[in-house]
């Protein structure tokens, strides 16, 4: 179990919060999906430039763009146009990957481009292909391959689907953190992974990774569900089906991890309470009455509040429930020092 998900636990401990929830979580046997893995070559890729200098995008448009048109590029698919390919083909899968999705933010290829990084390439069952980008520096804490394996094997399993799949991996140190000034949720603060256009899964944060992984693939395997949201609107996109695909990954990812659905409910409560207290909301029926609407550019209300009545197989919320969202709502509005705990936008637990 990682330091921070100790540090959820704790929080939800010592404020008296874990709810009670009847739920069982899907049997997984780890050793019948188990997969044979094979790394096929290595590399080293040195920093792009200096942490003082801006991301290369930028570097590569200013002689085009004003500040404020390149302020447009962020949270776009547009700055692949001002990163040509590179003679390194290992740095062309990055470019090529993470340069041209709409949910890579800035931060994150800014800390691709100044770090110096090592490339391994892996062949899973002889058929599914793993690019890891990782700190030289950090290479005691790559993920592990077996793991992988094994995750791919289960959701191909469980969907009787059998397709080959490339995975592209940023094993990046950035985590989805929120400030309480915040007044659009996007990409920065809530997306890990994606698929790209010609079907490579990609994911860019070390931060829930295996679980990011188990969401990307049940989108690779083509789970699909969808239904009316009773819930109120939201300025911005909202995709019902990033629900039932968010849900079906953490009961997943909880079960793989032997986690305890009654706490990864109970954080959920907490970060619906946080995305209310973002927007100035005092109370969840401030949600409910739409007193206060959420500002988006990616799923929020989905991944989020949908979520969690999927998980309970609820239509609304219980009143034990909003009475816990209350409490964390005023206790938000009454914390002034925001520890990382106040702050992050983690989906999951474990």
């Amino acid at each position: 179990m990682s330091k921070y998900s100790k540090k959820i636990i704790n929080f939800l401990t010592n404020n008296n919060t874990i709810h009670k929830i009847d739920i069982k979580l899907p049997f997984i046997d780890n050793k019948t999906h188990s997969s044979n893995t094979k790394l096929l070559e290595e590399c080293i890729l040195e920093p792009v430039h200096s942490d003082n200098e801006k991301p290369l995008v930028y570097q590569l448009s200013k002689s085009t763009l004003d500040l404020k048109e390149y302020a447009k590029l962020y949270n776009t698919n547009k700055t692949q146009k001002y990163v040509p390919e590179d003679t390194n083909k290992c740095r062309n899968i990055l470019i090529r990957t993470m340069y041209n999705n709409t949910f890579v933010s800035l931060d994150v290829l800014q800390e691709i481009e100044i770090s110096k990084l090592t490339h391994k390439k892996y062949l899973i069952d002889d058929k599914h292909t793993v690019d890891i980008f990782i700190k030289y520096d950090n290479l005691d804490l790559e993920p592990d391959i077996n793991k992988i394996g094994s995750i791919i094997n289960t959701i191909s399993h469980i969907l009787n689907k059998d397709k080959i799949v490339n995975l592209v991996v940023f094993y990046g140190n950035q985590k989805k953190l929120i400030g309480n000034n915040t007044e659009i949720i996007n990409c920065e603060h809530v997306n890990s992974g994606a698929i790209y256009v010609d079907k490579i899964i990609i994911i860019w944060r070390k931060e829930e990774f295996y679980k990011v992984l188990t969401h990307e693939l049940l989108h690779y395997f083509d789970y699909y569900k969808e239904s009316d949201c009773n819930l109120p609107i939201v300025l911005g996109n909202d995709l019902t089906n990033e629900a039932y695909v968010e849900n079906m990954a953490t009961l997943i990812n909880c079960s793989l991890n032997n986690g305890d659905p009654n706490i990864e409910f109970s954080f959920m409560l907490f970060q619906i309470a946080k995305i209310i207290y973002i927007f100035g909301g005092k109370t969840f029926d401030d949600y409910l009455s739409n007193r206060i609407i959420i500002s988006q550019t990616t799923n929020v209300r989905s991944y989020y509040i949908l979520k969690t009545l999927l998980f309970v197989n609820k239509d609304t919320f219980e009143q034990e429930w909003i009475d816990t969202i209350n409490k964390y709502i005023t206790l938000l509005h009454l914390t002034t020092y925001k520890k990382w705990i106040h702050k992050t936008m983690r989906m999951t637990v474990y």
